[in-house]
């Protein structure tokens, strides 16, 4: 139920604009749509939030892997493993 998730990530990010995990999960259920550049911007925005944040960095790093960017992937990748 894609859909209905990312409604409710929306949802919680018109109430909290700086919710991380909300910017996270919105990311996540975008890149399961195929939405890829949304998704991208989903989890930077997360990141710009919260740095620290490992499974922001490792979904990003999927994400831009499946577009190909691998050099920027494997630093995503690799900032998630320093942090988890």
């Amino acid at each position: 139920k894609l859909e209905a998730a990312i409604a409710s990530y929306q949802t919680a990010l018109r109430l909290d604009p700086n919710y991380a995990n909300a910017h996270y999960g919105l990311g996540s259920a975008l890149q399961d749509q195929g939405k890829l550049e949304a998704a991208i911007a989903s989890y930077q925005t997360a990141l710009r939030l919260d740095l620290n944040f490992a499974n922001a960095h490792n979904n990003l790093g999927l994400a831009l892997k499946k577009q190909g960017k691998l050099e920027a992937a494997i630093a995503s990748y690799q900032t998630a493993l320093r942090l988890d």
